[in-house]
């Protein structure tokens, strides 16, 4: 039964959902741009009692951990990589650091890259419209460059998930006997 590797394997578990919430913490304290115990508090019980986190915990899903833990950090190094007003066309190490964990979340949960780089395609569009800071969308293309010649065939595998997804949530189907039409417009909005 191997019941000592799964031992082992829930400790290392529980310590990599620990070590996620210092990220949280982290996030939390950029976005309101000061520390705050009444912050951390929150983040603690909203972040400790998730009932899809305590779920992860209890059932053994370590990528979702993992994915949870490199989409924090990937948002928390753009948000840093933001701020650098050094504009270059040289890879800097916010591109490859950035382009590792893309590649690393390619690799552990194909599915989620769409909401790991969701975030930096959003500002650097928005960066680029609006006029306040055009180097943002060079940055984003440069991360996704490095990330696409890190790992360019786990990029194709999640590309064609995320198609599969779209296609089988978009398309009619039947459940049972009952006919599941494909919902209107504002039914999706």
């Amino acid at each position: 039964l191997q019941v000592k590797t799964y031992e082992v394997y829930s400790v290392l578990l529980a310590l990599v959902f620990a070590l996620t919430f210092p990220l949280v913490y982290l996030l939390g304290k950029k976005m309101l741009g000061r520390p705050s115990g009444l912050l951390m508090w929150v983040l603690l019980l909203a972040f400790g009692l998730n009932s899809t986190l305590l779920y992860w915990l209890t059932q053994a899903f370590l990528p979702q951990f993992l994915y949870g833990g490199l989409l924090v950090a990937s948002i928390l190094l753009f948000l840093e990589y933001c701020d650098d007003r050094v504009v270059s066309w040289r890879i800097t190490n916010f591109d490859g650091a950035l382009g590792i964990i893309l590649a690393a979340i390619m690799a552990i949960y194909p599915d989620g890259l769409i909401l790991a780089f969701a975030p930096i395609a959003i500002a650097a569009v928005t960066g680029y419209i609006t006029g306040k800071d055009r180097s943002l969308l060079g940055k984003g293309v440069k991360v996704l460059g490095v990330a696409l010649l890190i790992n360019p065939t786990t990029f194709n595998t999640a590309i064609q998930q995320i198609m599969r997804l779209v296609r089988t949530t978009t398309n009619t189907t039947f459940i049972g006997w009952e006919h599941i039409r494909t919902p209107a417009l504002f039914e999706i909005v």
